[in-house]
């Protein structure tokens, strides 16, 4: 499973939040930059949530996003943990991981969402209304994605459930197969996940060939 980005760019106004990235990846990728560098347009335009002004993305050597075109997140098999949860308010903690899981099967999907509520720590929040970082995981973790595409997943846990949160991100990664795209500011976080360490600042990749170099 490779992502592919070549002279990737986007402006809004006169800023150029993506500055003519261009990366291939198979396997996980973890960005680091501080705020304001870019590192989140970078994860909606591989989201499918914008569209690229110039350059262009391929999953598996697949086109998924040109210039005034991008193929449809939900087509994508992907899923998502932004900043912002996001969850619906007027599902409980289960309907809105449900929900996130497309098409399983009612029997799968629920020993699924079942072990990882389990293993989060939200099993007792199943029938309530949104404990929402860890349910917004728990909902990403679940979907049959090919890439999970994570934004600072761990803001404003303590560090318990940070630790907690964090090895079932990996482990569930390493279990189905999947790969990570994941936003940190927190360097321990990336120098534990096996991958391409991109840095970004001020739209741009730095470091050797675009990333630190570490594989």
């Amino acid at each position: 499973m490779t992502i592919e980005c070549r002279n990737l760019t986007k402006s809004f106004g006169r800023t150029r939040a993506v500055d003519g990235i261009s990366f291939a990846a198979d396997g996980h990728v973890v960005i680091i930059g501080p705020s304001g560098s870019g590192k989140t347009t970078l994860l909606r335009l591989i989201a499918g949530l914008e569209v690229p002004d110039a350059g262009s993305i391929s999953f598996d050597g697949t086109p998924v996003s040109e210039p005034g075109w991008a193929l449809h997140p939900q087509k994508r098999r992907i899923s998502c943990v932004f900043q912002s949860p996001a969850l619906w308010p007027h599902m409980t903690v289960s309907e809105n991981i449900r929900f996130g899981m497309g098409d399983v099967p009612a029997g799968q999907a629920r020993a699924r969402m079942d072990d990882l509520m389990e293993r989060a720590g939200i099993a007792s929040l199943a029938d309530r209304y949104p404990e929402a970082r860890r349910a917004s995981i728990v909902r990403a973790l679940a979907h049959p994605a090919r890439f999970i595409l994570l934004d600072e997943p761990l803001q404003n846990l303590n560090e318990e459930l940070k630790e907690e949160m964090f090895g079932l991100v990996l482990g569930c990664a390493e279990k189905n197969g999947t790969h990570l795209v994941y936003i940190t500011h927190d360097m321990a976080e990336a120098e534990q996940i096996p991958g391409m360490v991109l840095s970004m600042n001020r739209g741009k990749l730095s470091g050797p060939d675009g990333g630190t170099g570490r594989m």
